[in-house]
């Protein structure tokens, strides 16, 4: 076969041009609403890891801090040994 008759046929194949655009549309709305979200959750991930690592920071700089980490159920163990 050659070039001409592939692209003769290739060119007879009937294809429903709204639809494949709306597919298209869809598929590019669909990508877009996950990088949102992806965006989204990396963002607030590392505001929270900054907001913790910055109170855990403050409690080994400023007594009072450390006076109230020290209670804290979960890393009380850490200051009270820094118990000023």
């Amino acid at each position: 076969m050659d070039n001409k008759e592939i692209k003769g046929a290739i060119d007879q194949i009937t294809v429903p041009k709204e639809k494949v655009f709306n597919a298209i549309d869809k598929g590019l709305q669909k990508s877009e609403q996950t990088r949102n979200t992806k965006k989204k959750v990396l963002v607030s991930s590392v505001a929270v890891a900054a907001l913790l690592g910055i109170t855990v920071a403050s409690g080994f700089f400023n007594p009072t801090m450390n006076k109230v980490l020290a209670k804290a159920p979960l890393i009380g163990g850490i200051f009270q040994e820094f118990d000023d």
